[in-house]
């Protein structure tokens, strides 16, 4: 799915809860003409603030505010007759045990346009970005997701400690700890950055979905992509294929799993990725990662200059995994 797609479904769904909406207006006001007229008086009181006034300045046509000089008076004029208007209709209302319908909305926030204003600037909804990193980036649903901190099961680790080191039970509850420490904390973390390094099979994915699935009670702007699917991402947009980037480098918490198992395209997945660390650690944003490469083979993948970034103690935090 696009983008355009995706919005075209916006505006399906708005379309169709204000055709329910004229409807249900329709049938009420030839129920109650007269709930209708005190309708109508509202629109036009509010037409008649919102109407210029055009006036000849220098041999131009300026439209200026009606009653110029006057405008703190006009608008309490306006906000009187306006609450008059308000009561008349709700004792209307009242009396004869109606109600004016009211658009049904699946998102307050947007109001289904998929869009919000933020400080003087139009940005992608939260509810439209978790539609951008499920169905045109190809990323998980959060909630579906499997595993949690209140199913984990550190039982299915031995527990028998090796000579000189900790069980593998009792490592993986350390890193149950810090992670749960981690979400508490969040965004207050003083390093961003996570990368789960470990065999496969040691639970990594599963202390992700845990960790997403802590933080989405209170942030829903969790990108969660494979590493196949963000790279997938990365490559159409070296080919001017019309790759969607922008959500992927500004999500709140971008998750990448199975980081390395991508394949390693010339001028694409080293450039790009190193593009990606620095935008993210710049913006002060949350990136977490797991793979199953070793630091060496990472160092081989990405280059000195890439690993150095994914291994930085300044912002980065490396929790390793071992065991069988």
């Amino acid at each position: 799915m696009t983008l355009q797609e995706l919005l075209a479904k916006y505006d399906e769904k708005r379309n169709a809860e204000e055709r329910r909406l004229a409807a249900q207006e329709q049938a009420l006001f030839l129920a109650h003409p007269q709930l209708q007229a005190l309708q109508a008086q509202k629109k036009e009181l509010i037409l008649q603030q919102l109407k210029p006034r055009f006036v000849l300045c220098d041999d131009k046509l300026m439209a200026v505010m009606q009653r110029p000089g006057q405008k703190e008076q006009v608008q309490r004029e306006f906000a009187a007759q306006a609450a008059e208007l308000d009561a008349r209709m709700a004792e209307y209302q009242k009396q004869h045990q109606v109600q004016l319908p009211q658009m049904a909305y699946e998102c307050p926030l947007c109001q289904d346009t998929g869009y919000i204003e933020r400080q003087g600037r139009r940005e992608f909804c939260a509810c439209l970005r978790e539609q951008i990193y499920q169905k045109v980036l190809g990323g998980q649903k959060i909630e579906a997701l499997e595993g949690s901190f209140a199913a984990f099961d550190a039982s299915i680790f031995p527990d028998e400690k090796g000579e000189g080191t900790a069980s593998q039970r009792s490592r993986i509850m350390a890193i149950r700890s810090f992670a749960e420490g981690y979400c508490q904390a969040f965004p207050q973390n003083p390093q961003k950055q996570l990368l789960l390094m470990g065999r496969p099979g040691l639970g990594k994915s599963y202390l992700l979905a845990c960790m997403c699935k802590k933080l989405y009670e209170r942030e829903r702007d969790i990108c969660y992509l494979g590493s196949y699917a963000l790279f997938e991402q990365f490559h159409k947009d070296r080919l001017g294929e019309g790759a969607l980037l922008e959500p992927v480098y500004d999500a709140k918490v971008l998750v990448i799993d199975d980081l390395g198992s991508e394949p390693l395209t010339q001028n694409v997945t080293r450039e790009y990725f190193f593009d990606l660390l620095c935008a993210r650690a710049r913006a002060g944003l949350h990136t977490f990662m797991a793979t199953n490469n070793t630091y060496e083979q990472l160092k081989e993948r990405y280059t000195e200059r890439v690993s150095s970034r994914l291994l930085s103690k300044k912002q980065s935090l490396v929790l390793r995994f071992f065991g069988e």
